[in-house]
């Protein structure tokens, strides 16, 4: 499974990367979210961003619908877009 981040502004894709995760199946995060977050983590890192502050909602989100995003109120410096969203791919 990849973890697959994009980068919103206007309502447009302007950065995009995935990571790959060692999982076959969404629910396995629930399990696994040590390494759910690393993968987060190495996303942020390829777009040259700060790693979000990660919610008990985004969390739920991730397992029960495999996609979630964040908005620049979860990020503890500003940033320069308008959301980024996560999305679980097989």
């Amino acid at each position: 499974m990849r973890v697959w981040c994009k980068i919103i502004v206007d309502q447009l894709k302007v950065a995009e990367c995935t990571v790959e995760i060692p999982i076959k199946k969404r629910f396995e995060i629930a399990n696994s979210e040590e390494m759910f977050l690393k993968a987060l983590g190495e996303a942020t890192k390829q777009l040259d961003i700060e790693r979000p502050l990660i919610a008990k909602k985004q969390m739920k989100e991730i397992m029960e619908f495999g996609i979630t995003a964040f908005l620049p109120s979860d990020f503890m410096d500003s940033v320069s877009f308008d959301k980024m969203t996560i999305e679980l791919i097989p």
